[in-house]
């Protein structure tokens, strides 16, 4: 999987070339954008993907990449705007569209609650993303929020619905992880 900086079939092209077996796609708004980024990562008859014999079809050797490559792609909708939750139903029933997944801190700024996961609007928005994706039975994902380290935060997201939870992206690992280190040191010191 690869998180892709745009909701683009031109840049999808170059990670599934490259071997990705899917894509988590920004600010995917409407059923227009689900649709392009859906069909971006398909070959034909179900998308518009090109060919490009690299390393995915092991250089144009692997004849059976293309016949399986549409039924082993993944693609997950980043659902990060307010034109998003009032679009969500046509956005899940989009074919192609296997995991509309919240992007909680840009969803929570454009809501006008920038990083307030409890404020009712916020909770309001998650909800419908979550009845949508399970009205049409898709799991429904999240980038997790909270404590990386505590099983409680994972508990709470799979307790609301969530069946695909992204824990963390390197930034906040690496912060999450030195800052238990100087801890550590910290506490060595007797600081």
């Amino acid at each position: 999987m690869v998180r892709v900086p745009a909701n683009d079939p031109d840049v999808m092209r170059v990670y599934l070339d490259m071997g990705a077996q899917g894509v988590l796609a920004p600010f995917v708004n409407t059923a227009e954008d689900a649709e392009i980024g859906a069909k971006g990562l398909r070959y034909p008859p179900q998308g518009i993907r090109g060919c490009g014999p690299s390393r995915a079809a092991k250089y144009g050797f692997d004849l059976t990449y293309f016949a399986e490559a549409n039924d082993n792609m993944l693609y997950m909708g980043i659902i990060e705007d307010a034109r998003a939750i009032e679009n969500i139903e046509e956005i899940v029933e989009t074919e192609g569209v296997d995991v509309p997944v919240v992007g909680p801190v840009d969803l929570s700024i454009s809501l006008g609650v920038p990083m307030e996961y409890e404020h009712p609007k916020f909770r309001d928005a998650v909800k419908t993303v979550i009845a949508a994706a399970e009205r049409v039975r898709k799991p429904v994902g999240i980038g997790v929020y909270g404590d990386l380290f505590d099983p409680g935060t994972y508990e709470r997201f799979l307790d609301e619905g969530f069946r695909v939870l992204l824990a963390g992206v390197d930034e906040s690992l690496l912060v999450a992880s030195t800052k238990k280190v100087l801890d550590a040191i910290g506490e060595a010191r007797g600081a």
